[in-house]
Parts: structure tokens; C-alpha cells; sequence
């Protein structure tokens, strides 16, 4: 899954009807990705071991949803993305910043969240 994981992150920037086929089933990708959040985990939902593969595939989704979304979610019809992101990027807590990819950007927000819960 981790590599095609990545064949997706290749794909993505380059073809329009590669992202349109994976915006058809986009609850179906983000479930083999990141497997299901916020219930019960079974066989037909969760990711398959080694646990440190689970981990870092769940982590790149996260990215890609979130790279994703910034260079496309502005159009209507990458609306799912926006869902997609919403889904993978939940809060870990009520009064905790949102669990966002560890990019220079992110950070930044990150950072600023803390400043702002301070304050």
C-alpha cells in the first residue's frame, strides 16, 4: 500500500483524469490509507502489519490529503478533499491543536495555534 501510496503522489500533479477516477471513491482511499477512525477496529478496517508501516502509511495519507487539498481543493469539484482532510486531520483532543503533517507550513500553524490557545 506504501508504494501505491506513492504511485498516487506521483500521479496526482500530473493527471487530471487520474485525479478525477480517485475522487470517485475517495472514502474508499482514505479506508486503505488510514484505515477507520473513531470506531472499532476489525479486519476489513484496519491496516495490515508491520504496526511501523501502518504508521508512516497513515502519516504520508495525511500529507497527501493535505498537499492535495492546498493545490486543489479551492474548486468545487475537489469538495471531497476538503472532507478527506477533515477525516484525516481531526483534532487528537478538544483543546489540542490538530494532529497536521510536520511540514515547514504546518509547523508554522501549529506554532501559531499554541500562541493564540495561550493568549
Amino acid at each position: 500500500r506504501c508504494r501505491a501510496l506513492e504511485l498516487c503522489a506521483r500521479l496526482w500533479p500530473r493527471s487530471a483524469a487520474f485525479r478525477h477516477a480517485l475522487l470517485r471513491d475517495v472514502p474508499g482511499f482514505v479506508r486503505l490509507v488510514y484505515g477507520r477512525v473513531g470506531a472499532a477496529q476489525d479486519a476489513a478496517t484496519s491496516l495490515p502489519p508491520p504496526e511501523r508501516w501502518a504508521k508512516q502509511l497513515r502519516r504520508r495519507g495525511a500529507e497527501l490529503i493535505c498537499q492535495w487539498h492546498g493545490s486543489h481543493g479551492h474548486l468545487p469539484e475537489y469538495r471531497h478533499l476538503d472532507l478527506a482532510r477533515r477525516h484525516v486531520v481531526a483534532p487528537a483532543g478538544a483543546g489540542e491543536a490538530p494532529a497536521l503533517p510536520t511540514e515547514p507550513r504546518a509547523q508554522r500553524w501549529r506554532e501559531r495555534w499554541e500562541q493564540l490557545r495561550e493568549s
